[in-house]
C-alpha cells in the first residue's frame, strides 16, 4: 500500500511546489496508479525554475523512461513493504542522468506532436549573385534553409561559390554539432582524437575552395567569415543560429536516440533540424561552453589554420581577416556534467511547453 502522505505530495506538485519528499508531510486522496520517483523528482525540478505548464507536468507524470532506464521506482517511506523490485529511493538523490533520460524521452514526445509548421515561401526572387555554399556546416545549413524559405535556392548558371568559415575551433565545435544532428556518431572527445590532426576533404574549406574555383573560377569564389558576409554578398539578411553549448549538444545527443526508435532515421533529421535545435537553442544557458578543444590538441589545431591560411591566400575574404581564424585557449575542456545537460533539458522541456503542441 503506498501511503497518503505520496498522493499529497503529487497534489503539491502538480500545484507548481518544490518541497522535496523528505521535507513533505500533507496527507492526500489515491487516485490511480502513482507515478515513480524518478517522474515525480522531474516535476519538481521543472517547477524549481517556476511552476511548470499543466499539460507538461502531466506528460511528465505520465512518461516512461527510455533506454537504459530504471523502472519506475518508490519513494522511500511511502510504501509498507515491497516483496520484489528496486527498493524505494530519496528522488532528491535521485542521479541526474536518469532524470536526463527521462526527459529526453518528454522532450522526444513533445517534437512529435508539434504540429506542422506552415509552408515556406517559395517564390523565386531574384539575387545579386547566385551562389553555392560551403564550408561551416552549422551555419550553411542554416542559411540554405533560410534562403530556400525566400525562394532562393542555391546553383544556376555562373553561381558563385562562397566558403563559410571560422574561428577553426568554432569549426570544430559546429562540425561535431551538425553530425550530432544528422546521425549517432561518437562524445566529442572521442570524435576529436579521431580526427588524426586533419579535418576530411569533404568538409575542409581550403579542398572545398578548390573544387568552386575549378567549377566557378578564382575570381568567383569568395571566403566568409561568418554568415554576415554572405547576407552581404547575397543582399539578403540572415539570421546567425545559435551556437549550441557542449551540454545542449549532449541533450541533442540523447532525444536523438529517443527519436530513432520513435519515427526512425529520415524521420528524425527532419525533425531534429526543424524543431529540436531550435527548442534547445531557446532553453540552453549562455553560461555553458561549447566543445573546446584539449590544450594537448591545440597544436595541431593552430598548425590547421595556418594551412587553411596558406590556402585560401589566393581568394577574395569578406566579413573579416583570414588571421582569425586562429583558434583560442580554451577556458575550460571538461565534459559537462549530467547536472549541466539535465539543466538545459529542463530548460529547453519548459520552452517546448509553451512552442509545441497546442
Amino acid at each position: 500500500m503506498t501511503s497518503g502522505l505520496a498522493w499529497g505530495w503529487l497534489a503539491h506538485l502538480r500545484a507548481g511546489g518544490v518541497t522535496p519528499w523528505l521535507a513533505w508531510s500533507g496527507d492526500g486522496e489515491p487516485a490511480g496508479r502513482l507515478p515513480g520517483a524518478q517522474q515525480l523528482e522531474l516535476v519538481r525540478r521543472l517547477n524549481a525554475l517556476g511552476p511548470a505548464d499543466a499539460d507538461l507536468v502531466e506528460r511528465v507524470i505520465a512518461a516512461g523512461g527510455p533506454g537504459r532506464g530504471q523502472q519506475d521506482l518508490g519513494l522511500i517511506g511511502a510504501d509498507d513493504g515491497q516483496a520484489f523490485g528496486a527498493a524505494p529511493v530519496d528522488p532528491a538523490l535521485m542521479p541526474a542522468e536518469e532524470l536526463v533520460r527521462l526527459a529526453s524521452g518528454v522532450l522526444a514526445d513533445l517534437v512529435v506532436d508539434r504540429p506542422g509548421s506552415a509552408p515556406a515561401d517559395a517564390r523565386p526572387k531574384l539575387l545579386r549573385h547566385r551562389y553555392l555554399l560551403r564550408g561551416d556546416p552549422w551555419l550553411t545549413r542554416s542559411a540554405r534553409t533560410q534562403l530556400r524559405a525566400r525562394g532562393l535556392p542555391p546553383g544556376g548558371p555562373r553561381a558563385r561559390g562562397l566558403v563559410v568559415v571560422s574561428r577553426l575551433d568554432d569549426y570544430c565545435a559546429d562540425l561535431w554539432s551538425a553530425l550530432s544532428a544528422n546521425a549517432s556518431v561518437p562524445r566529442w572527445s572521442t570524435w576529436l582524437q579521431r580526427l588524426d590532426e586533419r579535418l576530411p576533404p569533404r568538409v575542409d574549406p581550403v579542398v572545398q575552395a578548390a573544387a568552386l574555383a575549378e567549377r566557378a573560377g578564382v575570381r568567383d569564389v569568395r571566403i566568409c567569415i561568418g554568415l554576415d558576409a554572405v547576407a552581404e554578398l547575397l543582399d539578403v539578411p540572415l539570421t546567425p543560429p545559435v551556437r549550441l553549448s557542449h551540454a545542449a549538444v549532449e541533450g541533442l545527443r540523447h532525444v536523438r536516440g529517443v527519436l530513432r526508435v520513435t519515427v526512425g532515421e529520415p524521420g528524425t533529421r527532419a525533425l531534429v533540424h526543424s524543431t529540436l535545435v531550435p527548442w534547445l537553442g531557446a532553453g540552453d544557458d549562455v553560461d555553458l561552453p561549447r566543445p573546446a578543444t584539449p590544450r594537448m590538441q591545440l597544436p595541431w589545431l593552430r598548425a590547421e589554420a595556418n594551412r587553411w591560411q596558406a590556402g585560401l591566400a589566393g581568394y577574395a575574404v569578406r566579413g573579416g581577416s583570414l588571421e582569425e581564424l586562429a583558434p583560442a585557449d580554451p577556458l575550460r575542456t571538461t565534459a559537462p556534467t549530467d547536472d549541466e545537460i539535465l539543466h538545459v533539458m529542463l530548460r529547453t522541456l519548459r520552452w517546448a511547453a509553451k512552442e509545441g503542441p497546442q
